[in-house]
């Protein structure tokens, strides 16, 4: 019997279709079937760091029943582990890639190093659970197990499964449905004392039921683990490169964590709505948001956790309306409409999305207000020209005749508008929409932000520019990939009105004012990088325990060399380049802050007093390269960070490999 199930292990897919064509299957106990992967099942062991004890009890039994449920159903149709017996041998190898990762993954991540220790065991065990139940949902909704009598057995049936069956696929299974399944047999497979001790940890406990349910994103690292041991496991089985699967960061598409964001942003009152002044009206079962405001909110709070994200709006909104995260209005993303909120109104433009999407429990939603009114641009003809007289002010507002350039660069990007009387209620502003500048006007903006940064550096000495705390080296660097800005994102301006005439003595000007500079930040920055590059052949003492900076030089050259800190691929944060040892920053301080516990802009800031790193030409500490894409079918991407020359002997690490992929763009 034994033979007979290797051989059917051992069947290739051209051999497959005629097993599943009326040929029924005995079912085999769990033995047998793991006899195969006696070897994974011993390095899974090995990896829990368990007694064998706990271990048959709290993972053996599992893969055991586990087994015996499954018997010799594939894993897909016709793609990835489509012969018999590919999902358990699809689950095998999802596990143990799970598990092997999970020792390079710090879990809880953002804890203390002595709490790290006190629940490893727990949640390399939701570890587990996750990769053994990630794909038992299409036991329920993608194959059955048939008897010969025809009757079809699932997971969820009440009768025990048949002792011979035909494996039979749905032929309208839905696409990932399986996903939000497993929850359903939790209990089938894990005695509840084990339940009961994962519950002991709410965030492990949080991250396994909503990987149970198939809510990924909230599941969080846990789930980012699974779905790189499952792409690992399938390329695998289709003769492709795994190297290449586990090199890169497997990353939630970008539209999900856009629409995170918002959620998140919502739930935490960071978006005012339904009231003068708001970003986002709420009418009947759609929520309007300010455009421009809300994917700036986005962009910026997707940074400062470390988030890449595109600076482009257009590019977030073409994300979204491809992935129906917002509603279309008809090819576009942006609606024109009014609002009305009680006697007063404004046009805006506005993304549409479902008031499921953004609240997807109805408890969180706010509470009608009869009193707010969205009218969509040509809905309403009749009323807009009932209300033509009454919006003329708010009209005026939108659109006013001269723009006003912001030159405080901590506040906030508010809209062009020229001073109105101060409303009824002095706290609550009157929104006001921002008509995105032409090609010429932006370029007129370009330079006033040009001359108002040129202008403060003629004041500043060399000494200035060196100085210790170089605070704009951490302001400007949130995120690791950026596209470049395009003209119509250019944040909005106060108090200085482009005019016309000024245009032509645009060029003068900037070569007045850059000759003028050109001394002062020069000088500065030879000076800085030629003293860098003097002291670069000695190497420095790291030992100082009161410093961050020098905890953090530690951390990242143990990390590069024991390979838990990996180099030189799209996704890491640490690459060689031609000109020397280049940091990805902030998320390099980050992943250190999140492994140590230790501040992340300390550790930054500190970093920059020990002046191991270079300058750039306009004497900043953040340098700009661009990653090419290897295939040639994506655009470059733009990466910011530290860059440290001759880390060889200044740091002691001895880097043989390039990326050659990578050139200085700044």
């Amino acid at each position: 019997m034994l033979n007979a199930v290797k051989k059917i292990f051992s069947k290739n897919k051209a051999e497959t279709p005629r097993l599943r064509n009326g040929k029924q299957i005995s079912r085999q106990p769990y033995d047998i079937l793991l006899e195969p992967y006696n070897d994974e099942l011993n390095e899974i062991y090995e990896l829990t760091g368990l007694s064998r004890k706990f271990f048959d009890h709290l993972y053996m039994v599992p893969i055991q029943q586990y087994a015996e449920v499954i018997q010799l159903l594939p894993a897909s149709e016709a793609h990835h582990h489509s012969q018999p017996g590919g999902m358990l041998q699809h689950t095998i190898e999802i596990i143990l890639n799970a598990l092997r990762l999970r020792r390079g993954q710090i879990l809880p991540p953002g804890v203390i190093p002595e709490e790290v220790e006190q629940r490893k065991d727990l949640w390399t065990y939701v570890v587990f659970l996750c990769a053994l139940f990630h794909d038992v949902g299409k036991v329920i909704s993608d194959v059955n197990q048939v008897d010969p009598k025809g009757k079809k057995w699932n997971l969820l049936s009440k009768s025990s499964p048949p002792e011979r069956y035909e494996i039979r696929f749905n032929p309208k299974r839905k696409h990932k449905f399986h996903e939000k399944l497993p929850a359903f047999v939790l209990f089938k497979f894990v005695a509840p004392s084990a339940i009961e001790w994962i519950m002991k940890d709410d965030e492990a406990f949080y991250a396994l039921i909503n990987f149970m349910i198939g809510d990924h994103a909230e599941a969080g690292v846990v789930s980012d683990l699974i779905q790189k041991s499952d792409q690992a496991s399938v390329v695998g089985n289709l003769g492709g490169d795994i190297s290449k699967v586990t090199a890169k960061q497997a990353q939630r598409p970008l539209s999900e964590r856009i629409l995170r964001t918002i959620q998140t942003l919502v739930a935490e009152d960071r978006v005012p709505v339904n009231r003068r002044g708001a970003a986002c009206y709420i009418d009947g079962d759609f929520a309007y948001f300010v455009v421009k405001r809300l994917l700036d909110d986005v962009k910026e709070r997707m940074r400062q956790d470390g988030q890449s994200v595109p600076d482009r709006n257009d590019r977030l909104m073409d994300e979204l309306q491809q992935f129906e995260v917002i509603e279309a209005n008809a090819d576009k993303a942006i609606w024109k409409a009014k609002v009305f909120v009680d006697d007063w109104n404004s046009d805006f433009s506005m993304l549409k999305m479902k008031l499921s999407k953004v609240w997807p429990s109805i408890d969180n939603r706010p509470e009608p207000n009869s009193s707010i009114r969205v009218v969509e641009a040509g809905s309403e003809t009749k009323e807009k020209n009932d209300d033509s007289q009454r919006a003329q002010q708010p009209e005026e507002r939108s659109n006013p005749k001269k723009s006003a350039v912001n030159t405080n660069p901590t506040s906030k990007s508010e809209a062009i508008k020229k001073p109105v009387a101060e409303p009824s209620e002095p706290e609550k502003k009157l929104p006001t929409e921002q008509k995105l500048p032409t090609s010429k006007e932006a370029n007129t903006l370009e330079a006033i932000d040009e001359l108002n940064e040129l202008d403060e550096a003629i004041n500043a000495s060399p000494d200035n520019l060196q100085s210790e705390g170089d605070d704009d080296a951490f302001v400007d660097d949130f995120g690791i990939f950026d596209d470049a800005p395009e003209p119509s994102q250019i944040e909005s301006k106060n108090e200085v009105s482009p005019l016309p005439e000024q245009i032509s003595d645009r060029d003068q000007i900037m070569d007045e004012i850059m000759e003028k500079t050109k001394g002062a930040i020069g000088g500065a920055v030879k000076q800085h990088n030629d003293k860098v590059f003097q002291t670069s052949e000695v190497p420095i003492d790291f030992n100082n325990p009161d410093s961050a900076g020098a905890k953090f030089i530690h951390w990242l050259v143990d990390g590069i060399k024991s390979g838990s800190i990996e180099i030189n691929q799209p996704s890491n944060r640490v690459h060689m380049v031609s000109e020397g040892l280049f940091l990805a920053s902030p998320a390099i301080f980050r992943q250190f802050d999140s492994e140590t516990g230790i501040s992340w802009d300390k550790a930054q800031r500190e970093v920059s007093k020990l002046k191991i790193n270079l300058k750039t030409q306009k004497g900043e500490n953040i340098f700009k390269y661009e990653i090419e894409s290897k295939s040639g079918r994506t655009r470059p991407k733009v990466i910011k960070g530290y860059l440290i020359p001759n880390p060889d002997k200044k740091l002691g690490l001895v880097i043989n490999s390039r990326n050659e992929w990578m050139k200085q763009i700044t």
